[in-house]
């Protein structure tokens, strides 16, 4: 899940707690948008806006937008899945219905979740979290239902799975001073297959931060300054002196001397601290 957050280029999808159902005789947004049944993020950031939903502190909270006659056939439906404030990511989705003058609010659920089209039904996907995983980082796989219009309103049916697959992302905080945190990505998902280290704070001068990309090739790039940071995911862990984290084909050590990050297969990669990275292998 997933929980979209920031960091650096990364984002990452988290659940939230909250359930809950709308009948279709919830409210009516106000205004249509510019084209007969126009189904788009425009149209949907308008629809959202109109019905008092997602967060008020978001300007335009739509991530996706999943088209389709998912309210019988012959209609015009759309879902969209929204973004909280700040890095707290993916927080609800919702869905509306064409009247023939306006997008009708039809339910609205409180769960970072990415929608699918299975024919007629929408389906709900959302990652699962194990009791240690971090809100930034759920490993316990995947599970789907789905959502059918049964001539009135959305009925859920039951959860399916879970699925699971080899980690393809991380986020954590060394123990070391210097505001240091990485994130490991495999490739496959929004961003090509690296791991990202930053520091923050060096020494306290936040003139001094910098980064480090490595990728597949055991190459790595500098960056020096407060553009080249970001901020690590809300619930980010820390990786304990000793410990490893692997994703995909890359791995990470915590050490006293810095973070050591490879690809596994060649050895070669960074050791990376706040006073700068240094090439291993």
């Amino acid at each position: 899940m997933r929980l979209l957050l920031r960091f650096g280029p990364v984002r990452h999808a988290v659940t939230a707690v909250v359930f809950t159902l709308a009948c279709t005789s919830a409210a009516t947004s106000s205004a249509a948008p510019t084209a007969l049944g126009d189904c788009s993020h425009a149209a949907a950031q308008q629809a959202v806006a109109s019905s008092h939903l997602g967060d008020p502190n978001v300007t335009d909270p739509i991530f996706k937008v999943l088209c389709g006659a998912f309210t019988g056939s012959g209609s015009q439906t759309m879902a969209a899945t929204l973004f909280g404030p700040g890095n707290i990511g993916l927080i609800d989705w919702v869905v509306f219905r064409w009247s023939g003058t306006a997008w009708t609010f039809v339910m609205v659920q409180h769960r970072a979740a990415e929608l699918s089209a299975a024919g007629p039904d929408i389906r709900e996907t959302v990652h699962i979290y194990r009791p240690t995983d971090p809100r930034c980082c759920p490993s316990g796989g995947t599970r789907s239902r789905l959502w059918h219009w049964n001539g009135t309103q959305f009925v859920a049916g039951a959860w399916k799975g879970p699925k699971t697959g080899p980690l393809t992302s991380a986020e954590f905080f060394s123990p070391l001073p210097g505001g240091i945190a990485c994130s490991m990505v495999e490739a496959g998902g929004p961003s090509p297959a690296t791991v990202y280290c930053q520091s923050t704070i060096p020494h306290g001068n936040a003139r001094k931060a910098h980064s480090a990309r490595l990728s597949l090739s055991g190459r790595f790039t500098r960056c020096l300054g407060i553009r080249c940071v970001g901020d690590p995911g809300e619930g980010t862990p820390t990786l304990a002196f000793g410990k490893q984290r692997t994703v995909g084909r890359f791995r990470c050590f915590s050490l006293h001397a810095g973070v050591k990050c490879v690809v596994i297969r060649t050895g070669k990669g960074f050791l990376f601290n706040a006073a700068g990275t240094t090439r291993v292998g």
